[in-house]
Order: C-alpha cells, then structure tokens, then sequence
C-alpha cells in the first residue's frame, strides 16, 4: 500500500514568467526551490480585488512530469486524482501593491502552501503553468483568470533555482454550442442574491424534443426531466441531450420531454441544491423562482408534479435525491445513480460519527479515496484521502478550494462566525475529525438518518418514485452508504404494499459504467412515469 503524502507549509509566498533556464543561488540568498512569478503590465491594471469575495486570490503553480501519460496533460487540468501531481501556492490580494512587481513561491518562501513535498525534493523535468484565481468560480480553471504558458523546468535535488514565469493570458470561456433544439437561459435569483449579498444567478440549458416547434404535434405544453451534473459538471452538458433527442432513431427509445441541465456550481463547490448557509437557498430558489420561470418561458406542464422528472449521477445523484425528499410537491420522480454519501457512517471508508481520523484507520495505514477494478474481486487503491484533502489544502489553505471535502464542508457546515468561513469537519492538516462539527451540522443532510426519524413522511416516496442505483464497485466507495440506505429502508418499508421504487446495488458497475449499463431502462421507466402526461 503506498505511503502518505504530505503537503509543507513554510513562511514564504509565489509569481511568475515563463524561462526555460533557472537561475541557480547560493545558500545564501534562498533555500530551495522557488518560482518568480510576474503578471504583464496590462493585466496587472486590470487586477481588482474584492474584499468581500468568499475566496481570497491566490497565486497557484500547477505541475505535471514531462514524461508517461502525464507529458499530455495541461497542468490546468489538476487535482490529479489517480496520480497526484505537486501544487504551489499563496495569497495574492496584496499583489497589486508588490513594489517589485513579482511574488515567490516555493520553498522557504513566505506564505506557501505546497504538496506534496518541498519543491528541493524533486527530481527531473516537470511541466508548469501559473494561475491567478481571483476566488470568483468554482475552480482555478474558469474564464477570468489569469495563466501563464506552459514552461518545463528542470529540478536538481541539491540545488536552489529560481524559476520565473509570467502571468500573461486571461482564459475565455468556450462559446456555448449551438443548436436548433437547445437554448441557453441565465436570469437572477432575488432570492439568492439577497441571502448571500451579491448577484447570483441561475444558469440552465434546456434542451427541446424533435416535435417542440412542430405546430401538427399531438402536444403543445411538455413535461420536463431536470438532470443535475455530477462534480466539475455544468448546464453546458444540455448539448448532449440536444444531439440525442435530434437523432429520429432516438426518439423512440429517449423520454420526449424538454430536458433541462442546470448549473450546480458556486466560488465554493457544487451546491447540490441544498439549502445551506454558505451557498443559500438553493433548492428554495430553484423550486420557487427558477422552475416557474422556466414554466413561463417554455410550454412546460404546470402544476402537476408528476410531469417533472429529477434526475442526477454521482453529486448530481446525491442533488436530485435531496431535492425528491426535501420538495415532493414539485417532482413526480427521482433517478438517482451512485450519489455522494446518503449515510455519513459510511463516507466512503469513513464512519464520520465514530472515527477519529479522516486519513487513517485504526492500524495507521492510510484510508483509501478512490479505487481501480482490476480482475474478479482484485482492486487498486488509486487515491488516497490524505492526498486528496492535500491537494486541496495546497490549493487553498483557507477550505475555499472549490474541490470536493472543501465543497462538502460549505454544503453540510454552518459559517463559523469567526472566520466567515465554513466550519471544518475536520482538520485539513492531521485529518483529526471534529464530532461537534459532524453531528451538529452535517448530520442535518444525513439521508439515511433524517428518513430514520419520519419514515411516514417519506416511505410513499421510497415507494412510488424514487429509483436509486449504485455499482457494488463503486470507485469512490460510494456503494457503502447506498446499501446502509437500503437495509433502513428495507427494514421500515411494509412488504405488502409494492410501487415502482426500488434501491438496487448492481454487480460489477463502478462509479463510470453504470450510466451506460442503466440508461436503456431508466429511459423506458422514464417514459412510463411520464405516460399520462
């Protein structure tokens, strides 16, 4: 089993333009390895920092070895989750006013925070690129911020180089794509806007049936099938649905309905449409402004619950299944695949209520993240969680990193008044759980407890329209909390009284092929649910 790797935090900070060739110092003027990062004169006059932002700015260099498959990757592209490449960061609000013009970042530089090692223990060449976040998406890699181009630098263990990079490019976003039956629709939310201080919007695509614009049609107003990306997805994905629901041979086989992809991005992580105190009302706006909007805009069949469809994979899995439970006079039905945790006594490997440590077991070895299917009942652990939460951690310090513990944190966590931050479950540096946080926060958006206490309320929901299904491999462990999910609800469900509902564990999926090896029926059961209207 492979060993932990550990992030360092020194006294130091970061900056850069792009040379091929370091500069070697002496032990005098540094000690290991840095990089000096400048920002070009025109996007430096640009630079407005926003002392209200949730997250700060911050300098970032991202790296990939310059050999194997990583050679082909865009250090942009990271966290690397089956093999974690090293990060390097610091604040950046006060760069505006750096006299010199650049920041450090690095070993012994003043404010770093890197993973997974000092940048003096590498060996070999490796692919950089640096980063201005300026806090206001989700992830570093969004339209608006700031990169330099990729520059290969070579380390020599035993030696202090400064490399410089320069910051010189503003990323775009990538046009919308275009089609005859997708629309791309972006309104304000009062709602959200007035809890969290700041304009919030709603972003969807909604993608249209081949009959839509048909004036022979047999229909005129349409039911409706809300699909919720999982983790790093957004609205863009309507584009897929656009291309299949154009296909005359699809037709048959897809549920005909208007098809509608929302974005769950926030700064601070997916949002999964929970009502939280770091994201807002999300499920709250979406049910009482955005789909009603949506209803007025579109032919979409009002009222009736039962021709509105949520559905939703992965963090979308565990989004739509909340909104089922927390909003049953909206929708009709949930299709739901390998959520995130819906029991937080099995986070993954994790009991969250009765371990002491995120990172390791009760033998000290390292708890698996992330797994690998090999043959029969072989596995590989690809990711470990002290490496994860590392990356994250080395990304932003603060647990404003937008990657998935620091989005749980802001999903299940109150705001600690202290630090108007998230409070944290648990320590980002020894991975040491915190219980108070866990069961007087997260617990509220435990889904087998909160059905545990008032099953009447939701067993017709269990019953009727809820269809939940998670891979027995699944490769974030995910399956654990679905089948503590289903035990409960097998065990308080009346045997006599059958519906259409079911949670089901299928045999050799994973968390990437179950989409696929389900699509067939949950379309069909898709259509029949929305028969009647």
């Amino acid at each position: 089993m492979a060993g932990i790797l550990a992030f360092a935090t020194s006294s130091a900070g970061f900056c850069g333009q792009a040379a091929t060739e370091p500069q070697a110092t002496s032990p005098s003027q540094t000690t290991g390895d840095q990089f000096k990062v400048r920002i070009s004169p025109a996007l430096l006059e640009t630079l407005k920092p926003d002392p209200e932002a949730p997250r700060e700015p911050r300098l970032i260099i991202l790296f990939t070895e310059d050999r194997g498959r990583m050679k082909f990757s865009d250090p942009l592209q990271a966290p690397f989750l089956t093999r974690p490449q090293p990060i390097a960061s610091t604040s950046a609000r006060a760069w505006p006013n750096e006299p010199d013009g650049f920041l450090l970042v690095g070993d012994d530089a003043e404010g770093t925070t890197s993973f997974p090692i000092r940048l003096d223990e590498l060996n070999g060449s490796y692919r950089v690129r640096a980063v201005l976040d300026h806090g206001q998406a989700r992830s570093h890699d969004a339209p608006g911020n700031f990169t330099s181009p990729i520059t290969t630098v070579n380390f020599q263990p035993g030696q202090s180089q400064i490399f410089e990079l320069t910051i010189d490019e503003e990323m775009k976003a990538d046009p919308l794509p275009a089609a005859d039956n997708l629309k791309w629709v972006e309104i304000p939310s009062p709602l959200l806007s007035k809890s969290q201080g700041r304009p919030i919007f709603h972003r969807a695509g909604v993608a249209l049936p081949a009959d839509y614009d048909n004036p022979q049609a047999k229909r005129r107003y349409w039911p409706t099938i809300y699909v919720i990306p999982g983790f790093g997805g957004d609205h863009r994905s309507a584009s897929e649905y656009a291309r299949l629901l154009a296909y005359a041979t699809a037709q048959n086989i897809m549920p005909q309905a208007v098809w509608v992809v929302l974005d769950p991005n926030d700064r601070l992580g997916h949002h999964g449409f929970a009502d939280s105190e770091a994201f807002g009302p999300r499920g709250e706006a979406l049910v009482k402004e955005f789909i009603p909007w949506l209803e007025g805009r579109f032919r979409l069949i009002k009222d009736q619950p039962e021709a509105r469809i949520v559905t939703g994979h992965s963090s979308g899995g565990w989004s739509s299944l909340w909104l089922q439970l927390q909003h049953p006079d909206t929708f009709g039905a949930c299709f739901s695949s390998a959520p995130d945790p819906v029991s937080f006594d099995a986070f993954g490997k994790i009991d969250m209520y009765g371990d002491f440590n995120l990172f390791t077991n009760a033998e000290g070895e390292p708890n698996p993240s992330m797994r690998s299917p090999m043959t029969g009942v072989h596995e590989r652990v690809a990711l470990f969680i002290p490496d994860e939460v590392a990356m994250e951690h080395a990304i932003a310090p603060d647990g404003t990193s937008g990657e998935q513990w620091d989005t749980w944190n802001a999903m299940f966590s109150r705001i600690d008044p202290r630090t108007g931050k998230p409070r944290r479950a648990f320590d980002p540096e020894t991975g040491m759980i915190n219980p108070r946080v866990v069961e007087e926060d997260w617990s509220r958006f435990d889904i087998r407890r909160m059905i545990s206490a008032d099953w009447p309320r939701f067993a017709p929901l269990f019953r009727d329209r809820i269809r939940l299904v998670c891979g027995d491999q699944d490769s974030f462990y995910l399956d654990g909390a679905v089948r503590n999910l289903k035990s409960v609800v097998d065990e308080l469900k009346d045997p006599d009284v059958e519906g259409p509902g079911y949670i089901r564990i299928l045999e050799g999926a994973n968390h990437f092929d179950i989409v696929p090896r389900t699509r067939e029926l949950w379309f069909r059961e898709m259509r029949e649910a929305l028969k009647d209207n």
